[in-house]
């Protein structure tokens, strides 16, 4: 959505993502410390590793450590993003 959305003239972008497994109960909401610093992922894969391995687990993993290194070289960038977004928002 990120990498179109300069493309995308009118409408609405949604992103379902795990909202589904949220909504249904099968994923647990994070402790209220990982939301505030922006780290549900971090709750969710910690999550993952626990169950132990099921339907889809070994492409999460995959997937999670493709992007890994993208992820934490940005890092420190998305969290101050995330940290004035928040203080903003309760300010």
């Amino acid at each position: 959505m990120q990498n179109n959305i300069d493309r995308i003239e009118k409408g609405i972008m949604i992103g379902v993502g795990s909202a589904l497994r949220w909504y249904t109960g099968e994923i647990k909401v994070p402790p209220e410390i990982f939301q505030r610093l922006c780290l549900q992922w971090l709750y969710r894969l910690v999550s993952e590793l626990i169950k132990g391995p099921r339907r889809g687990t070994n492409f999460f993993l995959e997937r999670q450590l493709k992007k890994f290194p993208i992820f934490f070289m940005n890092f420190p960038v998305e969290l101050a993003m995330a940290r004035r977004r928040f203080k903003q928002q309760h300010d």
